[in-house]
């Protein structure tokens, strides 16, 4: 965050005069502007004299001069209205980041009676067209927004994102690639080793040179297309059909089709931050190669287990995390055989209906950690008995 941070700085110091005069002949453009409004409105004034008056403020105001803004970046907390203001000023591009998870709070409608706010976010994504209406001001329309998200929120907020409407339904959560680290409670040394300063120092001038070069003579967004060496188009092509065959019933990313789907175009994202982070200012004149297409998939083929937990740890599949629940209940009461009535009892704080919780055991019996007993016969009226389980000696040997 630091080297952002510097560079608004910089930016912002450099423009500082430019500013302070701009400012300054503006409001003189505003006192005549002002002067002249307040002759028109004297009820003597000719109605000759009216007409040369009102000339002359709409030539002034046509001339005013826009006060220049030293660009942002980031931004925190922020609503998506005034994100749109933010990045409609700032060449349509913005980052948000942040430590916490107040932003999925703020999306879901914190603001807004519960009402979900995410047409800018989701159109961002891809670069499309938007148009934010505002409660006070005319509308901000965009025709490419670009917008980076990044959060670190605890487990607890993750888990709960599924349940803000929209969410998942309208493909929020597809949109984002998921890292779940090892935590370190219990672990840490006070004493952690600090990033080489000169790390630090290269690693600042590289993103300085890259903010840079995107910023024109007038200081207008310039954009770049970088093109794909046939080797890197022939990888990237392999590994999209790779994915889509995983989206299948019974393939890998069968309960995560919606963001396994979205993997290619993340691939290709990765390899484009790696492209230019290499080349720095020469990244546009040269090609994305081969190599860096390789460690961009590698890259997005080690996501795909963060993601999955990620899925998982947000009841991505509920059949899943039934299955769980289940088999957490058999290890931590020691349970050899059981009744699914018994199963149903254990968990049926997390899963009310009985249905849900058969679909749980059904995975557990396909993965053998258990086994349908011999069912009873059902002898007389009423309802039919419970079917028991056996659970597999094995998961008590193995310690899964």
């Amino acid at each position: 965050m630091d080297p952002l941070f510097q560079w608004e700085r910089d930016r912002a110091e450099s423009m500082r005069d430019d500013i302070r005069a701009t400012t300054s002949r503006r409001k003189s453009q505003e006192a005549i502007i002002s002067g002249l409004r307040s002759k028109l409105a004297k009820p003597n004034t000719k109605a000759e004299d009216r007409a040369a008056l009102m000339s002359e403020v709409e030539k002034l105001e046509l001339e005013l001069e826009e006060v220049p803004r030293p660009p942002r970046l980031v931004a925190d907390d922020v609503t998506a209205e005034a994100l749109a203001v933010l990045m409609a000023v700032n060449g349509e591009r913005m980052a948000v980041i942040s430590a916490e998870g107040g932003m999925f709070d703020t999306l879901g409608g914190r603001y807004q009676n519960g009402v979900p706010n995410l047409d800018l976010i989701l159109k961002a994504h891809p670069g499309e067209p938007v148009r934010v209406d505002r409660k006070s001001g005319p509308p901000v329309m965009m025709q490419a927004p670009a917008l980076t998200i990044c959060i670190s929120p605890q487990p607890e907020v993750l888990a709960n994102l599924p349940s803000k409407p929209g969410f998942r339904g309208r493909g929020l959560l597809a949109r984002f690639a998921y890292v779940l680290p090892e935590s370190l409670l219990g672990r840490r040394q006070p004493w952690g080793q600090a990033v080489p300063e000169h790390v630090n120092r290269v690693y600042a001038a590289a993103l300085h040179k890259l903010l840079d070069l995107d910023i024109g003579p007038e200081g207008e967004p310039l954009e770049h297309c970088l093109q794909l060496e046939p080797a890197a188009h022939a990888a990237w092509g392999e590994f999209s059909q790779a994915i889509e065959v995983e989206l299948s019933d019974g393939g890998q990313f069968e309960t995560v089709r919606d963001w396994a789907g979205k993997l290619p175009g993340l691939a290709a994202r990765l390899a484009g931050l790696l492209h230019v982070m290499e080349h720095l200012t020469e990244a546009p004149a040269r090609s994305l190669s081969g190599q860096t297409m390789e460690a961009a998939l590698n890259l997005a083929g080690a996501l795909v287990g963060h993601a999955l937990a990620a899925f998982g740890l947000m009841g991505a599949d509920p059949d899943q995390e039934a299955a769980k629940k289940i088999l957490a209940w058999l290890k931590r009461e020691g349970v050899d055989r059981f009744t699914a009535r018994d199963g149903h009892r254990a968990v049926r704080g997390s899963y009310p209906k009985a249905e849900q919780v058969r679909r749980g055991l059904d995975i557990l019996e396909e993965r053998a950690f258990i086994w349908q007993d011999a069912a009873p016969e059902k002898r007389g009226p009423g309802r039919a008995p419970s079917p028991t389980y056996m659970v597999n000696p094995r998961l008590w040997e193995s310690g899964s």
